[in-house]
Formats: structure tokens, C-alpha cells, sequence
């Protein structure tokens, strides 16, 4: 089957301790030692629990039984399902500077239990008591004393627990942005962490809806990226379905930019946020910036409260920093779509009026009406974020399907809803590729036709439909050249938008176009040059083209942005074997997450080494899990294998049955070795290649 639309969808390192680093041991150490102290320190994290766990560590910690703390904590912390490491540190309130008071309390509190009085603190006292007896004073005090701290502690931690806890979304959104962290020390997770928890200013940001979607989002001084990393796992979470109940929709399609002066902080960041943003070390005054020329700026912010909202609008005159214009809006959440175009034309009408305009020219604020293919139904346009988030991941099924429930939720919603429909038919496209069986591919890949039709016919001047058009003629009814009217229809009308840009330069690529599709992909990659799909896309346009050295910084920059991202170490693969760095081909491929790419790379590559066995295991691997979904894949290894009849009848096989693989048939350097033999040519012809 074929790979997934990319836009809808680091050659590897030497062997540690070769480059002069440490021993591959002591970096192994090093990396999990702090993944360690992390699941120590979130063991069983709720307030009571965490509240038993001091208790338990300050009753035993006042127990005279030194030497046997550390086992006692572990193992009673154990037995109670407690987390371990605070039971222990609790344990500390016996230690060097309090030991000796905590033993004289205990000694004194026990004598009075047993005799009444308190014992005097003389040197005949001591001289005349037995050691039977200190030592039952001494049991009975430790165990009242430990008694009482245990139970004062516990209290004091459950109370302060249960005054400073979060709703349970708030904390789970600042524990996925900064679970990150761990991997640079367990000092930089707790730093992050507690920012995130007592200073308000962060999560007000998503909690009032201050930053917009869209564009680029300028961090100067961005220190460990921390905002940064709370916008990216905002996204992810929403699109989860996990967000805070009564908090609007996070920014979306963001571009993430820190700036950050101090290069080991800087570094700190750009570990946490795993390419996901692009740290800048250096000046804020030196780091270049885009050019922007802006003369008003409308500012605003949202608040909800149970079904109403209010939108608070101001036009703000850039050159001189005052308001020109302000107003606010309450209004119910249903009415969200019309207050859009209600503060639309209160502010072109208050921007008329500011500006001295040539002409008279249109300005009727009533012109201002819902997108192209969108909707005006609050629920359809949320869960269709969803989905877009969901399935601009593209790491799993899981996800994929995911994606997919929520455009159709969309659709339930809104039925006229064209962009909807349009994502559902690219998702279809997706799983009919990479998850599904060869007897169920067709009525898959009929959805996704049908989807595309119906968006197309909604909302005929919506870039997206015609493009999930094109990808779903090509793809689903290996009609190549009736694809290609729908392709550039949609690049003619979506020339802001990157991954369909991308998508119309994948299709030239595959049918030959090379003039059109790298520059199509350099535009994508200018709209957009934080979009991991889109550098993906550019890699497999520049693999058609024959460009194998540079397929491979492309691609990694895509795996640095997403390093779960699947179909990409393949294609790194790939190049490389057609480089012949077959041991460095090797190892991208036993990196793929995709069965369905890795084990033909593996098939080729073991052969090409000399490991028959591991080849033959492979490939039988790929018809075990795959079977005829995976004609396409088993043709490119008879092809590399030298067995060419093999090749061709898996070939005209999957032309049967409809394979979407083909439509890399023309382009596709691993079936190189069959251009010549007889059949192949008139294949190539019969799916529409001129």
C-alpha cells in the first residue's frame, strides 16, 4: 500500500564512546536516572495518599531504630501503595540536628507514662536508672512521639495538598508540559512545574484565550521555553478531548520561535520541546525578525462563564500605542458564530473611519460572512479541531482512527459542514493505506471518494475538497490523470495553505511534474517552516527527484519536530541504501514504527549485506501481517532482489486489487530494476503515467 499523504499528513550517530563522549554505559545511566527519580517522585500522587506517605516516613523516622529507616519506609510504603520516596524523605525529621531532641523527648514522655513524674535530667538520675527500664521508657515515648508526629504531619500535608490542588485537567495540562523536562535533570521538571503551578500568568494566557491561532508566536527570553512547552501540550491535550471544562479552544496552527540569550538554558529547552518549536540562542537585539508592517492592531479577549461568553474588542493605532476603538460583546455560546461577524464589521467600520482610504471602495461591514466550507455550529467546528490535531500527529492508528471519530462527529453535528467532510475523506485515505486488510481497502477508499464529492460539491470554491479529491482519485482508484484537474484546482485556490501545497507537489512529483513540484514545496516550506509533515513532504519530493543526499537533513528535520512521526526513518532509510551506507540504512530502518515500510527496507537491506536468512524472515514477516495490502512493498523487494518475474506478477496483482501503492510506480528508485522488462512499461501506461 502506499505511504501516508505527507502533508496531511539525523543520519544516526556514531556508536556511543566513538566520538570521545562518555562510555555508552555511563550515557545509558546518565539518560535513565532521571526517569528513575521521576517515577519515584509521582508515585501514587493524590493528596491522601501522598498525606499517608508522611505520616507513615515521620512515624517510623521517630522510631529509635537507626539503620532500619530506608528498608522500613520502602517496604511498609510498599505494602500500602504509597509512593516510597516522600515516606523516606519524611523519615528525615529524625536526623543529626533534631536526633537528640527527638530521643529526649521520647525518654521523657515514656517515664511519665509509666511513673507519673518526669525524669530529672541529672547524672545520679541517670547512674540509678536501670537499662531495662530506659529502654521501656524509651519504647513507650517512641511510639507515642511517632504516634503524634506521624499524625500531625499527615494532617498538615493532606490540608495543604487539598487548599493548593488543581482541577484534575488544569494539572494534568501542567504535568504534560513539564514531563518533558525530565530528560535535562529532575531539577528543571520540578523548576517548570512549580512555575506553571504558582505563577497565574501562564495558564491565564489559555485560560482568558489571550493568544491567537495561527502565525508566529515570539518568545524573547524564553528562558527553559516553558511557554513554549504549555502551548504545545495545550494543543495536544484539547485535541485529546482532556481539556479544562469552560476554557476556549487553545491556539492552534502556531508556529513556536524562543529566544534565549544563555546557551545552556537555551539547550534545556530545546530538549523539552524536541523540535516541536525552534530555540534561537542569542541577543534578542541581534536575533534577526521577520519583517512586519502593521498600522492597527485588533486586540481582545474572551471569557466564559457557564453558557455566555464575553468578547472584549480594541483597535489599537500602532504608531502611536493608543486605543482608537474599543467595545465588548456578551452574548450566549450559540450566538459565537455571529458575534465573529458582528465584531468583524464593528471593526472595519471603526478602521474605515481611522484610515484615510483611497476611493470610496467597499466597506460594508455586513460583507463579513462564515469561510469558505466552515460552519456556524460551535460543536461541529471544535470537534473538527480536534481532529486536526489528532491528525497532524500521524504516529498511529490509534491517533488516526481517533481523528477520524471526531471529524465524524463534526459532520453529526453539521452536516453541510464541507471542510469537515473534506478531512474525513483524507483520514480514510490514511487508514485504507496503513491499517486496513485488502478486502475491506475499497469500501474504504469509496468513503473517502464519496466524502470528497460531497465536500466538493458543498463548497466548491474550498481549496481543501478539491485536493482531498485529487488524493482520493489517485489513491483510491489509482486514477492518475483524472486526479490531476482536482490537484491543481486546489492549488489554484489554496495558495496560503501549506500542506495542501505540499500535498499538489507530492502529486507532481509522482506523475513527473519536477519543474512543479519543488518549487510548490519551497512555497509550503515558506508558509510554514515548523511543520514536520510539510519537511516530510519535501524529503519524498526530493527522493522522487533523485536528490538522496539531501533527503536525509530534510527528513530528520521532520523527526526532530516529531520523532514519533512514522514513514520517515524509512525514506532516511532508503536514501541511504541508495547511497550504499547500507549498515546507516540499516539502523533507520529498524527505527520505522511502521511495519509496513519497515520490514521491505529490512527484506532489501539483509540481502544487500549478506544476511539471506534475516531477508527471507522479513519478507515473510511482511506477507504474514500484511498480505495483499502489502503487494507493492513485496514488488519493490523482488525488484531489489533481482527476481523480476516475481516482481512483475506481484505487480500486476496489486493492479487486480487496486493497490495505492502504484501510484509510485513511475518515480519509485526501488523498482528501478524493472523499467526494463517486458510489462512494465504498459503497466505504467494502464494507471494513467504519461
Amino acid at each position: 500500500m502506499s505511504s501516508a499523504p505527507a502533508s496531511d499528513p539525523a543520519p544516526q550517530a556514531p556508536p556511543a564512546g566513538d566520538d570521545g563522549g562518555p562510555p555508552l554505559a555511563r550515557r545509558r545511566l546518565r539518560e535513565a536516572l532521571p526517569e528513575l527519580l521521576y517515577e519515584l517522585r509521582v508515585e501514587q500522587g493524590t493528596p491522601a495518599r501522598h498525606a499517608v506517605a508522611v505520616a507513615l516516613g515521620a512515624f517510623i523516622g521517630c522510631l529509635p531504630l537507626y539503620g532500619l529507616h530506608l528498608p522500613l519506609c520502602l517496604g511498609t510504603a510498599h505494602l500500602v501503595r504509597v509512593n516510597k520516596l516522600l515516606c523516606y524523605l519524611a523519615a528525615y525529621i529524625n536526623n543529626p540536628l533534631t536526633g537528640p531532641w527527638i530521643t529526649l523527648a521520647e525518654l521523657e514522655l515514656g517515664h511519665l507514662v509509666r511513673h507519673g513524674t518526669m525524669m530529672p535530667l541529672t547524672l545520679e538520675s541517670a547512674r540509678a536508672a536501670s537499662l531495662w527500664g530506659l529502654g521501656a521508657d524509651l519504647v513507650l515515648g517512641s511510639l507515642l512521639v511517632s504516634a503524634a508526629a506521624g499524625l500531625l504531619s499527615g494532617f498538615l500535608t493532606f490540608a495543604w495538598l487539598h487548599a493548593t490542588r488543581v482541577p484534575p485537567r488544569v494539572g494534568a495540562l501542567i504535568e504534560s508540559a513539564a514531563r518533558p523536562y525530565v530528560r535535562s535533570g529532575m531539577r528543571h521538571w520540578e523548576f517548570v512545574r512549580g512555575k506553571l503551578r504558582w505563577d497565574p500568568v501562564f495558564l491565564a494566557l489559555l485560560r482568558d484565550g489571550i493568544i491567537p491561532s495561527g502565525g508566529t508566536l515570539f518568545d524573547v527570553g524564553c528562558g527553559r521555553g516553558i511557554l513554549l512547552a504549555l502551548l504545545v501540550a495545550a494543543e495536544k491535550q484539547h485535541a485529546e478531548g482532556e481539556w479544562p471544562e469552560g476554557w476556549p479552544a487553545p491556539p492552534h496552527d502556531l508556529s513556536l520561535v524562543g529566544i534565549e540569550q544563555r546557551g545552556r538554558t537555551a539547550g534545556v529547552a530545546a530538549r523539552a520541546l524536541g523540535g516541536r518549536a525552534v530555540i534561537e540562542v542569542g541577543d534578542a537585539l541581534e536575533v534577526p525578525m521577520p519583517a512586519c508592517r502593521v498600522a492597527f492592531l485588533l486586540d481582545g479577549n474572551v471569557r466564559l462563564a457557564g453558557t455566555t461568553f464575553r468578547i472584549a474588542a480594541e483597535l489599537i493605532d500602532c504608531k502611536t500605542g493608543f486605543s482608537r476603538w474599543t467595545q465588548s460583546f456578551d452574548r450566549s455560546i450559540d450566538d459565537v458564530f455571529a458575534v465573529q461577524s458582528e465584531i468583524a464589521g464593528a471593526a472595519v467600520s471603526a478602521l474605515t473611519k481611522a484610515m484615510v482610504l483611497a476611493g470610496d471602495g467597499n466597506h460594508d461591514a455586513d460583507n463579513a460572512k462564515m469561510p469558505v466550507g466552515g460552519t456556524t455550529n460551535a460543536a461541529a467546528y471544535d470537534a473538527y479541531l480536534r481532529g486536526r490535531a489528532l491528525f497532524n500527529l500521524s504516529e498511529s492508528e490509534a491517533t488516526d482512527r481517533a481523528a477520524l471519530a471526531q471529524f465524524d462527529a463534526a459532520i453529526v453535528a453539521d452536516p453541510e459542514f464541507a471542510a469537515a467532510h473534506a478531512a474525513r475523506s483524507r483520514t480514510l485515505i490514511v487508514i485504507a493505506n496503513f491499517y486496513a486488510d485488502a478486502h475491506s481497502t475499497p469500501a474504504i477508499y469509496d468513503q473517502a471518494i464519496a466524502a470528497a464529492e460531497v465536500s466538493t460539491a458543498l463548497a466548491p470554491e474550498l481549496a481543501d475538497a478539491h485536493s482531498a479529491l485529487g488524493l482520493a482519485l489517485s489513491q483510491g482508484r489509482l486514477d492518475i490523470r483524472g486526479a490531476r484537474a482536482p490537484y491543481d484546482r486546489s492549488y489554484d485556490l489554496g495558495q496560503g495553505d501549506a500542506p495542501l501545497i505540499a500535498r499538489f507537489a507530492l502529486y507532481c512529483a509522482m506523475t513527473g511534474r519536477e519543474s512543479e513540484a519543488v518549487p510548490a514545496m519551497a512555497r509550503a516550506l515558506e508558509l510554514d517552516p515548523l511543520n514536520p509533515l510539510v519537511h516530510r513532504a519535501m524529503g519524498i519530493v526530493l527522493y522522487n527527484a533523485r536528490r538522496y543526499a539531501d533527503v536525509i537533513p530534510r527528513v530528520s528535520q521532520a523527526l526532530a519536530m516529531n520523532p514519533r512521526m512514522g514513514d520517515a526513518h524509512v525514506i532516511i532509510g532508503n536514501a541511504l541504501f541508495l547511497l550504499g551506507r547500507d549498515q546507516e540504512a540499516r539502523v533507520e530502518y529498524l527505527a520505522e514504527t511502521s511495519s509496513l515500510v519497515r520490514l521491505p527496507g529490512l527484506a532489501v537491506i539483509e540481502r544487500k549485506l549478506g544476511n539471506d536468512a534475516a531477508a527471507r524472515s522479513a519478507l515473510d514477516q511482511l506477507i504474514a501481517e500484511h498480505g495483499d495490502s502489502a503487494l507493492y512493498q513485496q514488488a519493490q523487494v523482488f525488484a531489489q532482489w533481482g527476481e523480476r518475474d516475481s516482481a512483475m506478477a506481484v505487480l500486476l496483482r496489486a493492479r487486480t486489487l487496486g493497490d495505492s501503492g502504484l501510484i509510485y510506480a513511475r518515480n519509485d528508485p526501488m523498482l528501478d530494476p524493472l523499467r526494463q522488462t517486458p510489462g512494465f512499461p504498459q503497466l505504467l501506461q494502464d494507471l494513467g503515467f504519461d
